[in-house]
């Protein structure tokens, strides 16, 4: 069973940064060959209505297995992280996505946002906080360190 991936905004954009091009291109590629299920949010797509004509246009190619709800659950998830300063208050967006995805129960989280998810600090406060709250632990990823 290929894996369920919840890809964050950053990723559709790494297409058309050269530091994160190289890695970005392996990992759509390997989610065209059906390696991963991507899953969005719409978070994703409102933060994407802001992203330059390219980064949607790239988003627009690419066929999303998932669009997950922010239920409740996300909703109290995503606060409980901002309340206990796993994220900073401005960062409600980001508490959303790894809300979402562990809700949901994604593989993994897959970011360019080192500031804010790709973080081991961060990703064992959010990891405290689902156990917490009796959610599973949540896996947050580069596309470099998922690809085969």
């Amino acid at each position: 069973m290929k894996p369920r991936v919840y890809v964050d905004t950053s990723v559709f954009g790494g297409m058309f940064d050269i530091e994160f091009r190289e890695h970005t291109e392996v990992f759509f590629g390997q989610v065209a060959e059906n390696a991963f299920s991507v899953c969005i949010s719409q978070i994703t797509l409102d933060e994407l209505k802001s992203a330059p004509t390219d980064v949607r246009r790239f988003f627009d190619s690419i066929v999303i297995a998932e669009l997950l709800p922010a239920t409740p659950d996300c909703r109290d998830l995503a606060r409980a992280y901002l309340e206990t300063q796993a994220l900073p208050a401005k960062s409600e967006n980001d508490a959303l996505h790894v809300a979402i995805a562990s809700v949901a129960k994604v593989d993994f989280i897959v970011s360019w946002n080192f500031k804010h998810l790709v973080n081991i600090n961060r990703i064992r406060l959010f990891n405290s906080l689902n156990l917490a709250r009796g959610f599973a632990l949540i896996d947050i990823r580069t596309p470099r360190e998922v690809i085969s």
